[in-house]
């Protein structure tokens, strides 16, 4: 294990040391005069103006590298010798763990996503932070809660703007989890009182938050709950018992990263590991994030190592272009596992051989029952790919190439993997009879070589996929407030209708044409980068009145 220590010593001066905690070597020091208020103007653009651009434009190709650019300067300015060594270090296919030991000078720095000229850094190591405030240490420290109690709680202030994006997220982690775990909730809007929360936090293993947190004028901080009251967590310390561990996916200007006493006073009353996130996140990436967290915790992996495999996924399914994995930041003891154990009654020996023979026969029989049962519900899919020879994922487990074949039961998600294209997604459906699969992609159609492609979003049993080149880029249609939109290409017969429409376009120079009502417009573009397209911008700059 790896261990680097950012201090700051004066205004003007860092003290950096890089060590490994299970060797007898000596520490790398390092000191660095580096002027923290010359980094905000970059470390705001990594922090606030890249995400803000993901959140309007979606994947883009562009923010990836801006956020290379960026990060790595960062980087360069931060560490001599120690980026040196770091880089040296850094091991995509077995990533050491790496705890980083900050003050609260530079706690805010996004170390994860910082760019060594190869890599981002997460993708190297396992990371986890831990930050040395002034605050003293507390002497009472409560007991962790083991088992497989998972609590979801879903913004407590009410807000209805946050509303629908929570419900989505909660709603479907509810339903992809509550056979595996001990699920409570969730629990949402007004009715989660700061009482609510302290009886939760003292009556679960895992806690799931998320909502808004909020920075007040007078220095508090932490979740917001009804009529701007804030959670601050200062009263931990009281309590006897409390979770093992804490996701807070909350939204908020620099979220936690402008207050750590509120993550302090959670590791400081005893939880072993707490995951937050550093801005707001489209909600369906924020939902696959925890189904392959939460996945990969009952698989026996440790928290970091479950934040660096749900990261790892994300970029499966929706491309590392898709800057959702950036977002997250860990805290407290990566090493650290839940204690998922449940409690078995005991029988004594002789209770134990009264029943030996009817207990073997009831475990055979489920066991039968259920191969069989799993045997029939599932469905049979021939995969053919354009081109083939893709990797076949099961789950996010490989099972074969293409063309080939997957068995796969309701509700599995297939994956198409090939190098140079875009991964293709899928779940598998069976609704009333039959078994079908449903795409995950959103794209409805592939613009290239001056032909135009629909892409289906339901496919049958022998599924014929054309996979998209990653140089393709996406445009976005957003035509909501338009009556009644239809998309065409000149020259191409085929129409795209809906309110939402995405297609993957090369970089020739097409007429599109808008038809809406008995209002027509029309416009030539040559798409150089993935690009939105809103129903206000093409009235007020298209032509308009020129096709019928």
């Amino acid at each position: 294990m790896l261990r680097l220590e950012v201090q700051q010593i004066d205004n003007e001066n860092l003290r950096i040391n890089l060590y490994s905690v299970d060797s007898v070597s000596p520490p790398l020091k390092e000191f660095r005069s580096v002027k923290l208020y010359q980094l905000e103007a970059l470390t705001d653009e990594l922090l606030l103006q890249i995400p803000q651009a993901y959140l309007t434009r979606g994947r883009s190709v562009d923010l990836l590298e801006k956020l290379k650019l960026k990060g790595q300067a960062v980087f360069q300015t931060l560490f001599g010798e120690t980026g040196v060594q770091l880089r040296r270090l850094a091991n995509p296919e077995a990533p050491e763990r790496l705890v980083i030991a900050v003050d609260e000078a530079v706690a805010h720095l996004p170390f994860d996503i910082l760019y060594t000229g190869d890599i981002f850094l997460w993708q190297g190591f396992i990371i986890s932070r831990q930050i040395a405030t002034e605050q003293g240490i507390s002497q009472h420290r409560a007991r962790v809660i083991p088992g497989r109690k998972l609590t979801l709680i879903g913004d407590p202030s009410a807000d209805p703007a946050l509303d629908a994006s929570v419900r989505d997220e909660l709603f479907t982690l509810s339903e992809e989890l509550a056979s595996e775990f001990d699920l409570q909730g969730p629990l949402m809007g007004k009715s989660v009182t700061r009482q609510t929360l302290e009886e939760v936090l003292t009556d679960c293993s895992l806690l799931h938050f998320s909502g808004h947190y909020q920075n007040n004028e007078n220095g508090s901080s932490g979740w917001l709950l009804d009529k701007n009251e804030i959670f601050t967590g200062d009263k931990l310390g009281h309590f006897r018992q409390l979770p093992h561990f804490i996701f807070s996916n909350t939204c908020g200007s620099k979220s936690t990263f402008q207050s750590n006493s509120f993550i302090h006073n959670f590791l400081d009353a005893g939880i072993s590991a707490f995951l937050t996130t550093n801005g707001d996140i489209p909600s369906i990436q924020a939902t696959w994030f925890g189904i392959f967290f939460y996945r990969s915790l009952l698989k026996g992996y440790s928290y970091g190592q479950a934040v660096h495999r749900a990261r790892s996924s994300l970029i499966d399914r929706f491309g590392i272009s898709d800057l959702s994995w950036m977002f997250y930041i860990l805290y407290g003891d990566a090493d650290a596992r839940p204690v998922l154990r449940q409690t078995r009654r005991r029988f004594s020996s002789r209770k134990l051989m009264k029943f030996s023979i009817p207990l073997v026969t009831v475990l055979l029989t489920g066991i039968i029952i259920f191969t069989l049962h799993r045997r029939f519900q599932a469905g049979e899919f021939f995969l053919n790919t354009n081109p083939g020879g893709a990797v076949i994922l099961l789950n996010n487990e490989p099972v074969g190439v293409t063309p080939g074949s997957v068995r796969a039961g309701r509700g599995d998600v297939i994956q198409v993997i090939l190098s140079g294209w875009d991964t293709s997604r899928f779940q598998v459906r069976k609704p009333e009879n039959d078994w079908f699969l449903q795409s995950m992609d959103a794209v409805d159609g592939v613009v290239t070589e001056r032909q135009i492609m629909e892409l289906p979003g339901v496919y049958g049993h022998n599924p014929a996929i054309a996979l998209i080149p990653e140089e393709m880029h996406m445009l976005k249609f957003d035509l909501q407030g338009l009556p009644g939109p239809e998309l065409m290409i000149q020259g191409c017969p085929l129409k795209f209708s809906g309110e939402q429409i995405l297609l993957a376009v090369d970089t020739n120079l097409y007429r599109y044409i808008l038809r809406s009502g008995d209002k027509v417009y029309d416009k030539a573009l040559a798409i150089e980068t993935d690009s939105l397209l809103t129903a206000a911008e093409i009235t007020a700059n298209w032509s308009e009145g020129r096709y019928h």
